[in-house]
């Protein structure tokens, strides 16, 4: 019996042989797209980058119209307004240290006066502790001998321009604020030595009684008008709109018997998450209505609130029933 022929390639050989025509056509392949994109780049750029001498010129001459037509002048006044800022900047980064010496020496101060003080010798007496301290800053900076100051001379040529040039503004970032008194003199038609009544301290149109208004108070209650989204331009205005409130108020709903304004303009200080702005105004219920702050804040609380000023920046009142 005959036997069968033997093929001379088997099943795995075959496999073996068509894979590699595949690798050699994928890599042929590849390599002729990698060929055509260089080919097309490397055209593009000479084409792009290959610029004709009076191309060059063209640019050269723009470039120094442009320089010409700089406005020396503003970039001048920038550069003031600049350096402005940065004296500025340097007033407000004081160490912490001398702002925390500064703070108490102020609150000593004021501790030290009556207990009835009002506005004018509470002014009187920071001015005073003002002129004292750069004083004594101004002779630290010179060297002299002798000195004792809680003061290091390397902060005092800093605090020297605080105190002088920059008050205002070490003020506002220490959290002082005092009202100032507000002297009308539009009109001569006053009877001799009739006063300013020493209500008359906060701006805008005085308070009637019935508002009840207490300087550096916050008073606690339930919000029954939302003052970040509430302003009103005096504390007056502020009261006016807690009567207002508690007099159309529907069957059921609190009438407000608290209003609570921020007078200042840099803001006021709460220890809610929220940035409470100038001319805020809260009006609030409470049974029996509860004080939060009054006048200065504890030392003790300062020391758990970082960011509390001296004094309670907030005006309130308890309107009549």
């Amino acid at each position: 019996m005959a036997r069968g022929v033997k093929w001379g390639c088997s099943y795995k050989r075959t496999t073996l042989f068509v894979c590699s025509i595949n690798i050699f056509i994928a890599l042929y392949v590849l390599r002729s797209l990698y060929a055509s994109l260089y080919l097309y780049s490397n055209n593009d750029f000479n084409r792009v980058v290959k610029y004709t001498p009076d191309q060059i010129r063209k640019m050269e001459e723009s470039i120094r119209i442009r320089r010409a037509k700089e406005p020396l002048e503003l970039v001048k006044i920038v550069k003031e307004l600049k350096e402005e800022f940065n004296r500025e900047e340097t007033v407000i980064e004081l160490p912490k240290e001398v702002k925390n010496k500064i703070t108490d020496e102020i609150l000593e101060r004021l501790r030290s006066l009556n207990a009835n003080a009002n506005i004018s010798e509470q002014r009187n007496a920071v001015e005073k502790w003002r002129k004292e301290k750069l004083q004594e800053v101004k002779l630290l900076a010179r060297e002299t001998e002798g000195l004792t100051s809680s003061i290091l001379k390397e902060e005092a040529g800093i605090l020297v321009r605080a105190l002088e040039s920059y008050w205002a503004v070490l003020s506002e970032n220490i959290g002082l604020w005092v009202p100032a008194e507000v002297i009308h003199q539009e009109h001569d038609d006053k009877p001799e030595g009739e006063e300013e009544p020493e209500e008359e301290v906060l701006p805008g149109r005085p308070l009637p009684p019935e508002c009840h208004a207490e300087l550096h108070t916050d008073y606690d209650g339930a919000a029954v008008r939302w003052g970040l989204t509430h302003h009103k331009e005096s504390a007056a205005d502020c009261c006016q709109a807690c009567l207002d409130q508690a007099k159309y108020a529907k069957p059921g709903e609190k009438k407000c018997n608290t209003w609570v304004y921020c007078p200042s303009e840099t803001g006021c200080f709460s220890p809610d998450i929220y940035q409470h702005k100038n001319q805020e105004c809260w009006l609030k219920y409470a049974e029996k209505p509860k004080l939060n702050f009054k006048d200065r804040y504890s030392d003790s609380y300062r020391d758990s609130h970082p960011n509390a000023p001296l004094i309670v920046p907030w005006v309130s009142g308890v309107v009549s029933a």
